[in-house]
């Protein structure tokens, strides 16, 4: 399956990271994606979006300005089913040390803003 970019636009790169911009106006939606990389992404601009699996199940979210999360490579689509303009940035982590098993799980969290 040939996939699109992660993102609607790339901001930086550099030899150990990659950062993108996702931007999308109200019923846009990014083409199933693949994340080779693991990332982490961080709300800008809060909407309800659905997060679509190559296996079609769908999950709805609700985005927050401040919403961080650590996500290990992936594959989806990304729809704003919302009334309000949705972006997000993430960086892609091109040069990483893999973690012991015990330290790796602690670091695999989400920060929702309160």
């Amino acid at each position: 399956m040939c996939y699109g970019p992660p993102g609607t636009g790339l901001l930086f790169e550099n030899e150990r990271i990659r950062v993108w911009e996702v931007l999308l106006e109200p019923g846009e939606s990014l083409a199933m994606h693949r994340h080779e990389l693991p990332y982490v992404v961080i709300t800008i601009e809060a909407a309800t979006c659905v997060l679509t699996l190559p296996d079609g199940r769908e999950t709805t979210v609700a985005l927050h300005p401040g919403d961080w999360e650590y996500k290990p490579p992936e594959i989806h689509a990304l729809r704003n089913i919302g009334p309000t303009r949705f972006r997000n940035r993430f960086v892609e982590l091109k040069a990483y040390v893999s973690l012991p098993e015990g330290l790796a799980a602690q670091s695999a969290s989400s920060g929702k803003s309160t």
